[in-house]
């Protein structure tokens, strides 16, 4: 992981940004890693141009591969996908409270992939429920049942 925020660092020069910070932000209880990415000031990377931001992505995966981090990693600009993170978490320990007081089913309506993958992950931990997804594309729902 240290390689990964040197080079990230590297390429945030490149990129003319002033004194970059990358946090690292572990999640104890799922295999994510988030890397907040900010300037000296604080404020949100690449808002002017998103093409820049999607190029950076991709570079960054590109290292995260050749590095070998099995880890997921997940690099947030803005706090979006922090906020993402927390609220997903929460709706997923309530779905599993809601399965085990009512003994049914609960399905979510359609999430995107990244959602799914969170409830996947956080629900996995516990051994009281399950999780299946079902459905293709944009119609894909999760279900969160009692074991």
């Amino acid at each position: 992981m240290e390689q990964l925020v040197k080079t990230i660092k590297i390429l945030l020069r490149y990129l003319r940004v002033i004194q970059p910070s990358v946090e690292i932000i572990q999640d104890d209880n799922v295999d994510l890693v988030v890397l907040v990415i900010r300037d000296y000031l604080k404020k949100s990377l690449f808002i002017d141009d998103p093409h820049v931001a999607v190029a950076f992505s991709i570079i960054v995966r590109e290292v995260i591969e050749k590095n070998k981090i099995t880890t997921t990693v997940v690099v947030d600009y803005d706090g979006s996908k922090l906020k993402t993170i927390k609220e997903t978490k929460d709706k997923a320990l309530i779905a599993r409270q809601r399965v085990l007081h009512y003994g049914k089913p609960y399905t979510f309506p359609s999430l995107n992939a990244f959602e799914r993958f969170l409830i996947h992950q956080y629900l996995s931990l516990y051994e009281d429920i399950t999780t299946k997804s079902f459905g293709e594309k944009n119609d894909r729902t999760l279900v969160v049942s009692k074991k």
